[in-house]
């Protein structure tokens, strides 16, 4: 298996820029600027677990899924089976841009 780098994603009617950072091994994304930032100092299964857990964040902040904030690092997530089927099927279909 093998990562495109893609250098945008349409998630919803926000096209997000996405930066690959060669000193960064986590993820992060912010709403306000549209931007996702994928950490590369790993190998190609810890950088697919990286955008897993990113988009299907910005999936649950857009579903309105993803709720108070516990910390500085820790959501509370809430949503049901048809949520999860939905955010499946579309977190499906982003995972497969980023699959060569």
């Amino acid at each position: 298996m093998k990562i495109k780098k893609l250098k945008t994603i349409l998630i919803g009617d926000v096209v997000w820029k996405i930066k690959w950072d060669k000193t960064y091994n986590g993820g992060s994304f912010d709403y306000i600027k549209g931007e996702i930032i994928f950490g590369t100092q790993c190998n190609d299964l810890r950088i697919l677990t990286i955008i897993i857990h990113e988009i299907k964040e910005i999936i649950h902040t857009k579903q309105a899924t993803r709720y108070r904030r516990i910390d500085s690092d820790n959501y509370l997530f809430s949503y049901g089976h048809s949520e999860h089927s939905e955010l499946c099927e579309e977190l499906a279909g982003y995972l497969s841009l980023f699959i060569k």
